[in-house]
């Protein structure tokens, strides 16, 4: 959809992601399924420092004070941000607020633990896309089967640490537990 976006916008663009991994996803993914060539492509990040007709930047650099007078002055076309439901969150934010003719956010799960995913409407714009409940009801995506298996704890000693904990910590904790591998394995073998 973005790549579609991109090029009939076109103009300077610049893709704002979370991570310099996406950043070279976006790379690979521009040049096996555009007419982009590398030279057309640009990364800005802590590894990379290209602007290029597409730039591809993580939210933390653009967002820099070093960096952000560079950003500032582009006349961008366009930018795309990847995973817009990390916007609200303050380092996100400050390059969310990098202006454009055209924006347009990505996101797959826009709900947020801070219950403040109606910024990403007023940082990003409104939501446009797809009615899912309809999409449901016309059988093109099938509802998933969900089935929560429990698994024993491994030893006494991480019981207690998980009972003790609280909130983040607890859940970090039940899920490192070494007998959820084994589970995994079992299912693995009945449904190969």
């Amino acid at each position: 959809a973005a790549m579609g976006v991109i090029a009939a916008v076109g103009g300077e663009t610049l893709v704002l992601v979370p991570s310099r991994e996406l950043a070279r996803q976006w790379r690979d993914e521009l040049l096996d399924h555009t007419t982009l060539t590398e030279a057309q492509i640009g990364e800005y990040h802590g590894g990379e420092k290209e602007i290029r007709p597409v730039t591809i930047a993580t939210y933390q650099t653009a967002g820099m004070d070093r960096h952000r007078h560079l950003f500032d002055s582009r006349e961008w076309g366009l930018i795309v941000l990847d995973e817009a439901h990390h916007v609200p969150a303050p380092v996100f934010r400050r390059a969310a607020n990098l202006q454009s003719k055209h924006r347009l956010g990505l996101t797959a799960t826009p709900v947020r633990e801070s219950d403040d995913e109606e910024k990403i409407f007023t940082l990003v714009g409104p939501p446009i896309g797809t009615d899912w409940d309809a999409l449901f009801e016309a059988g093109f995506v099938k509802e998933p089967e969900v089935e929560i298996r429990f698994v024993p704890w491994t030893d006494e000693l991480t019981l207690n640490e998980w009972r003790s904990a609280e909130g983040r910590e607890r859940h970090a904790i039940a899920a490192q537990n070494p007998a959820k591998i084994d589970e995994v394995r079992r299912l693995r073998r009945r449904h190969p």
